[in-house]
């Protein structure tokens, strides 16, 4: 179940783009549950927390970070979303989307509406 912190933070780590595929290049990283390993570095955990890997859907990331804190925000909380990394890290990706997939950003609207229009009707 949810806990409530004052801050919480995770990470993401994007797929491979096609030009590092076809350049040769991989991920450093490796996802395993809940922790962030650098290949190479056996034994060594980087972060510990909630981790998504490279075939983590904007939706999945939506339901288990956001969705649970829009019923505090419509009850007067408040609540701030951001994405921080280098260039071509995902960000916009997460936040905005695509053409084929929603981001953190719309989903979060739609949920505070369904959320209020649960709450009020």
């Amino acid at each position: 179940s949810y806990v409530p912190r004052t801050v919480q933070v995770c990470v993401r780590v994007r797929p491979i783009l096609q030009y590092e595929a076809e350049e040769g290049e991989g991920s450093i990283w490796r996802c395993e549950r809940e922790k962030l390993i650098r290949k190479g570095s056996p034994g060594i955990t980087y972060f510990n927390g909630s981790v998504f890997g490279p075939d983590t859907s904007n939706e999945r990331i939506f339901r288990k970070v956001v969705e649970p804190l829009l019923g505090s925000v419509c009850m007067g909380r408040t609540c701030a979303i951001m994405a921080y990394g280098e260039g071509t890290s995902g960000k916009s990706h997460t936040l905005l989307g695509s053409e084929d997939e929603d981001g953190i950003v719309w989903l979060s609207l739609v949920g505070l509406f369904d959320e209020v229009s649960r709450t009020k009707g």
